[in-house]
């Protein structure tokens, strides 16, 4: 289950709960908008927004704190010896193996099975899919390939289906609560301005983490390189 599927049933589930909680509201006054609080449009907005806006963020999230938890599980299965190469070796090898993960769920099984006898005809098989390897894959590269394709798929359907299901009931909550009293353009336009303060929240954090990032940097560049030697140097030494 792909993530670009799960948003799009998502916001199936939103439209529709827009368009049913319109009805609604214009039916529990039998047709006489007149006597609800709010416009029916709000009514469906509301609807539509306890809908999606719970899902999505559950999905976000999710998303983001699995795949995490799966590049930990998948870096901690590599043998003790490429554990102990420094971080940028194994963010190579790591490379290699998500690369394989793409595509180790489209060879046949005669294909995969070349994996046991002949890696470089398996590397040379990983070429023609698109994954040309810079160097032959190791045996624990190819099931660490095919654990990060497990894992990740298992991942996208725990975390899709707790997002629909979030989003369905997000929906039945409000459609139960529209009545000729409720507040839906209140509601509305608190959960509209709570968004964009959040939103303008997390740019301005994100600026202030930018210019710390320079900072720190800066400071670390200056802790190498002396001031005067950076400025006055004669010297071209990148």
């Amino acid at each position: 289950m792909g993530s670009t599927l799960i948003f799009l049933i998502i916001l199936a589930i939103g439209i529709f709960a827009y368009f049913i909680g319109r009805s609604r509201a214009a039916a529990v006054v039998g047709g006489d908008v007149r006597k609800l609080h709010s416009r029916p449009v709000y009514f469906g907005s509301y609807a539509a927004i306890l809908a999606t806006l719970p899902a999505f963020v559950v999905l976000i999230v999710g998303l983001t704190v699995g795949g995490n938890m799966v590049d930990r599980s998948i870096r901690a299965s590599f043998p003790a010896d490429v554990l102990a190469k420094p971080q940028a070796e194994q963010n190579v090898v790591y490379q290699m193996v998500s690369a394989m993960a793409g595509v180790i769920h489209k060879l046949t099984p005669e294909q995969e099975a070349v994996a046991t006898t002949d890696l470089e005809k398996f590397k040379e098989i990983l070429g023609s899919k698109g994954v040309p390897l810079a160097q032959t894959p190791q045996p624990y590269m190819i099931e660490a390939a095919r654990q990060l394709h497990s894992q990740n798929n298992t991942t996208h359907i725990v975390v899709g289906l707790a997002s629909i299901l979030i989003s369905v009931l997000g929906a039945l909550l409000a459609l139960k609560q529209i009545s000729a009293t409720f507040r839906a353009r209140n509601r509305v336009e608190w959960i509209m301005l709570g968004v964009l303060i959040t939103s303008s929240t997390i740019a301005i954090l994100t600026t202030f983490g930018i210019v710390g990032s320079l900072i720190s940097e800066t400071y670390r560049f200056f802790e190498v390189v002396p001031l005067t030697n950076f400025f006055f140097g004669t010297v071209w030494d990148p």
